[in-house]
């Protein structure tokens, strides 16, 4: 099961026993993302193809997750990081 966790200062992304944590502030880009492709070098967290990809400074560089409201879930994370630029065309 994945789960993800807004908490007042950081992101945080569980599968299994795998954990990441990423602070707001080093959060960059957030982008759509349609098909997993396994090309990029991303860390993947998402159950379905279609996802979301968050950009950070350190670490694996970027994470890929499916949150199940991901419009909600993009709302949250906006108001959170104030660096962060949001390409988001897809969504509906």
């Amino acid at each position: 099961m994945i789960k993800y966790e807004l908490h007042k200062e950081t992101f945080i992304a569980r599968a299994g026993f795998f954990k990441i944590e990423i602070a707001y502030d080093n959060i960059y880009k957030v982008n759509r993302v349609n098909g997993l492709d396994l090309s990029s070098g991303a860390l993947k967290m998402a159950l379905a193809g279609d996802g979301l990809d968050i950009h950070y400074k350190y670490g694996f560089g970027s994470v890929t997750i499916s949150p199940k409201e991901d419009e909600i879930f993009v709302k949250e994370l906006s108001t959170r990081t104030n660096k962060a630029t949001f390409s988001l065309e897809n969504m509906n």
